[in-house]
């Protein structure tokens, strides 16, 4: 499996993802129309000018310029020090772009751990490119059982949003794009529901069905209710409630109420409630942290 080339999407991102907004919206929507009919001294001009009133897109494109060497001389630590700025700003394609100047040293030292950093920045903040990086960089890191979890469910994400790289290399391992479609495997438990919980937008919701000590009885009651890939098991360190299992991701906490009312009885009678991914999400970095921290 191989990396996403940096320079490939340098140049797709600067036609797709460079989007006019704040003050300046104007002057950069005539920037990235230049740049896209080849005029770069004008995209620079007005790039530069909103770059420099601290508009993080435009300080982006000026990256990208300087990284090609359009309209300038080339100068990839030029172009890194402004992916640095606009990234700091929480811009999802300047962090992206950090994080492929760090992993290939373009402008910086090579940094690994750093690139892994900004990709997983990007990746939670939507960045699908980032999303299929990080899950590359994860998978064949080997290791832990988590990290390849991780980076299957981030390749899955890549993937859910029209990566196709992502498509390929989930079919090179039989790995479906759908969790409906996968086959459930104990042995990968709760690793791949975790790995899964954390690759989704923390203000989404979800159902919390039950908690037990055991992962069997967790692991039988999906498989008793028939709720494969569905379902997910989270590790808690909450005291006697060391596995969770959830139900769904919903966009608004009506719609999970709503599945909740349309539940069959049996289902209806664990109690389920209503619970925030960003809830179950922390439950998991205290797991991890109560564990390494013995």
């Amino acid at each position: 499996m191989q990396l996403i080339q940096p320079r490939t999407i340098y140049l797709t991102l600067l036609i797709l993802c460079l989007l006019p907004n704040g003050l300046y919206a104007d002057a950069y929507s005539e920037g990235q129309t230049a740049i896209a009919e080849g005029d770069y001294k004008k995209a620079y001009q007005l790039l530069s000018a909103a770059a420099k009133k601290g508009e993080a897109n435009a300080q982006y494109g000026l990256g990208v310029l300087y990284n090609e060497g359009w309209a300038v001389d080339k100068n990839e630590k030029t172009a890194f020090s402004w992916f640095q700025q606009a990234a700091q700003q929480d811009y999802p394609p300047a962090q992206f772009n950090l994080g492929n100047a760090y992993y290939k040293g373009l402008g910086v030292e090579a940094n690994i751990p750093e690139a892994e950093i900004w990709w997983d920045i990007a990746a939670h903040n939507g960045h699908s490119q980032a999303q299929f990086n990080l899950g590359m960089l994860l998978f064949n890191n080997g290791g832990a059982d988590e990290a390849m979890e991780q980076g299957i469910a981030w390749t899955r994400a890549a993937a859910k949003q029209g990566i196709k790289w992502a498509d390929d290399q989930l079919a090179a391992i039989d790995e479906p794009i759908s969790y409906t479609l996968i086959s459930f495997d104990a042995s990968r438990e709760p690793a791949r529901s975790e790995a899964r919980i954390t690759t989704l937008q923390p203000e989404s919701y979800t159902i919390h069905l039950l908690s037990t000590e055991s992962l069997s009885s967790a692991i039988d009651a999906i498989r008793h209710d028939g709720l494969e890939g569905r379902a997910m098991i989270y590790r808690s360190a909450e005291q006697a409630a060391w596995f969770g299992i959830i139900y769904g991701v919903y966009e608004s906490e009506d719609g999970a109420q709503q599945t909740i009312a349309s539940m069959k009885p049996h289902l209806q009678k664990m109690g389920p409630t209503v619970h925030s991914i960003k809830t179950i999400q922390e439950k998991i970095v205290a797991w991890r942290i109560s564990i390494f921290s013995k």
